[in-house]
């Protein structure tokens, strides 16, 4: 990588962080707990454009042992090729081929309290997604996600 590569990405790595930085300096909690959530996540590749996944995470409150499982069953459609802005970052990638611009996803989440038959806590959902990505400097890409769901 070239001199100026390496301080275009050192200057967008440092954006980022303000950003990231600035946009939670308002969050504070006012109770904090232990949570302990593990996750299994499982992904299908069917064709270059369209991906199955599912993920199946189980929380659990160490203070309280109250807990919670999720199912999330989603698919992926990829499209349109990354325009004349992106083709320079891609062209040294691997994965030029595969990665695409635009992305939309749908899908179903359901939510229970565990150990009580669903009676604390019980969530159905439905979402959809769209998603924009783009590739910056060194192994960055930006992702841009817009999401409305029906509970």
């Amino acid at each position: 990588m070239t001199e100026l590569g390496l301080r275009r990405c050192r200057r967008t790595a440092l954006l980022a962080l303000v950003v990231w930085l600035r946009s939670t300096a308002g969050a504070v909690a006012s109770e904090s707990s232990t949570e302990f959530w593990p996750e299994v996540d499982l992904w299908l590749r069917l064709t270059p454009a369209w991906r199955l996944s599912t993920l199946v995470a189980v929380t659990r409150n160490v203070e309280t042992d109250y807990r919670e499982g999720s199912l999330v069953l989603q698919g992926d459609y990829a499209w349109r090729k990354p325009g004349l802005l992106y083709n320079g970052r891609l062209l040294d990638e691997s994965r030029a081929e595969s990665m695409k611009a635009m992305m939309v996803r749908a899908g179903y989440l359901g939510t229970t309290s565990l150990g009580d038959g669903g009676d604390a806590y019980q969530e159905k959902t439905i979402f959809l997604e769209w998603h924009l990505r783009v590739p910056l400097a060194s192994q960055v890409l930006l992702s841009h996600r817009l999401r409305t769901d029906l509970r």
